[in-house]
């Protein structure tokens, strides 16, 4: 007597369809929660960098600004103190200019140049920066020159201005990322005192 054996194939599990894929696939595409979030992912970036850009811009026009008015007013004082070496009024007008700009303007990077000329045809004024090394120009922020009857100076105040959007952008005057703000005043002297020193 034989014995019949029959054979069956296991069916293996089935996963969804191609169907139920692209239903799944269409429903995610179609699905618009989140979206701004993302689009705001995007963008936030730049707009909080231009933001920031545009504040520091308008920090150096202030910085300046009242760089400007600092050494108008303390140019001044070589009309008043008439009896004062060349090398005491750089410190009279940095001093000067740093009480009327306290708090806006980091005194340890102001530098103030003085140099006096006999008439304007000799008058210079080289940049207050090195170009090769982007540091300050040797002999930058003293006096030159002697204090005499009818001189003419050329007052010079120069600051180091942090940024840190000039040293990424390779716009920096500095090799330390400094953007350089300056500020130059021409005064005529009067009649001076006799004695002086420091010339």
């Amino acid at each position: 007597m034989s014995e019949v054996v029959t054979l069956t194939a296991t069916t293996p599990l089935e996963g969804p369809s191609r169907g139920e894929h692209g239903r799944v696939v269409s429903r995610f595409a179609g699905d618009a929660g989140g979206a701004t979030a993302i689009e705001f992912a995007f963008v936030v970036f730049p707009l909080l960098t231009l933001l920031l850009l545009v504040l520091e811009v308008g920090l150096v026009y202030w910085t300046g600004a009242v760089l400007d008015n600092g050494v108008q007013a303390t140019a001044r004082t070589f009309y008043t103190d008439t009896g004062a070496s060349a090398a005491s009024m750089v410190d009279t007008v940095r001093t000067g200019i740093c009480e009327r700009a306290s708090g806006l303007i980091n005194c340890d990077r102001l530098k103030v140049d003085l140099s006096y000329y006999a008439d304007f045809s000799a008058v210079t004024a080289p940049s207050p920066v090195d170009p090769a090394t982007k540091t300050w120009r040797t002999g930058f922020g003293t006096a030159h020159g002697c204090t005499e009857d009818s001189r003419i100076v050329v007052v010079r105040a120069a600051l180091a201005q942090q940024s840190v959007h000039n040293a990424i952008a390779g716009l920096a005057t500095f090799s330390d990322g400094s953007r350089l703000i300056q500020s130059t005043m021409v005064v005529t002297l009067g009649r001076r005192s006799t004695g002086l020193t420091g010339c």
